[in-house]
C-alpha cells in the first residue's frame, strides 16, 4: 500500500505516508477521538486504491481544535496540509453526524500500518454510512466490502436491526440479492482502477 500511495498518477512523489505519520502522532498527543474514513480505510479491508485524501471523522465539538493542530486554513475551499516536503495532501475533517459515524469515533478500530498504529473506522461502521448514502459508487463500495468477508454480516445486521435502521437494512437485502451481478461489475470497476494507475500518463 505504500508504494501505492507514494506516487501521483503524474509520477511525482506525494509525500502521503509521512503526512499521514504526522498528523497521527499530532492528534495522539492532543488524546482527542477521531478516525480515519474514506478510501485509506476501505483499502485496509478491501483491495487497496491510490487517494491524495486523508479523511478524518471526529466529534463537532473537535473539529474546530483539529483544524488548528492541523495547521488547516478554515478559509481554504479544500484545506490542505502541508507535507513534510513541501507539497500538500488533501485533509478532509468530517463532523460525525449520523449514527454509524458517532458510533465509528468512539469505538475505532486501530491497524499498524507504515511504522504507525492508525485508527481506523470499524468495516461496520463503514458499510453503515455506505448504505446509508446510497449513491451509485457507495453501492459498489459495500458490495466491495461485503464481498471481502471482513464484516460479520449476522452481527452487522443485528446491529442494523438494533438501531432501527430499516432503510439500510432493505439497501443491503438488494445487494445481496444480485451479489453475482454485482460481483461482476466491481471486478471490473476495480480492474479498470488498478489499470488506470498502473499505466503511464500520456505525452503530449
Amino acid at each position: 500500500m505504500e508504494g501505492l500511495l507514494s506516487i501521483d498518477l503524474a509520477g511525482q512523489n506525494t509525500n502521503y505516508v509521512p503526512t499521514l505519520q504526522k498528523i497521527i502522532q499530532t492528534l495522539d498527543n492532543q488524546s482527542v477521538k477521531y478516525a480515519i474514513t474514506g478510501t485509506l480505510a476501505l483499502g485496509i479491508y478491501t483491495a487497496p486504491r491510490f487517494t491524495d485524501a486523508i479523511e478524518i471523522l471526529c466529534h463537532a465539538e473537535d473539529k474546530a481544535n483539529i483544524t488548528h493542530w492541523l495547521g488547516i486554513s478554515t478559509a481554504a475551499t479544500e484545506p490542505s496540509f502541508p507535507s513534510p516536503a513541501g507539497t500538500s495532501i488533501n485533509i478532509v475533517i468530517r463532523e460525525a453526524s449520523i449514527t454509524p459515524e458517532i458510533l465509528a469515533v468512539d469505538a475505532p478500530s486501530t491497524f499498524p500500518i507504515f511504522g504507525i498504529s492508525v485508527p481506523f473506522i470499524k468495516s461496520e461502521y463503514l458499510l453503515w454510512n455506505f448504505l446509508a448514502d446510497a449513491t451509485l459508487a457507495n453501492r459498489a463500495n459495500a458490495f466491495g466490502l461485503i464481498d471481502s468477508g471482513n464484516v460479520a454480516m449476522p452481527t452487522f445486521e443485528e446491529i442494523l436491526k438494533q438501531h432501527s435502521a430499516l432503510d439500510e437494512l432493505a439497501q443491503l437485502r438488494q445487494i445481496q440479492s444480485t451479489a453475482h451481478t454485482q460481483r461482476s461489475s466491481y471486478t471490473g470497476s476495480v480492474r479498470t482502477r488498478i489499470l488506470r494507475r498502473q499505466s503511464p500518463m500520456p505525452t503530449i
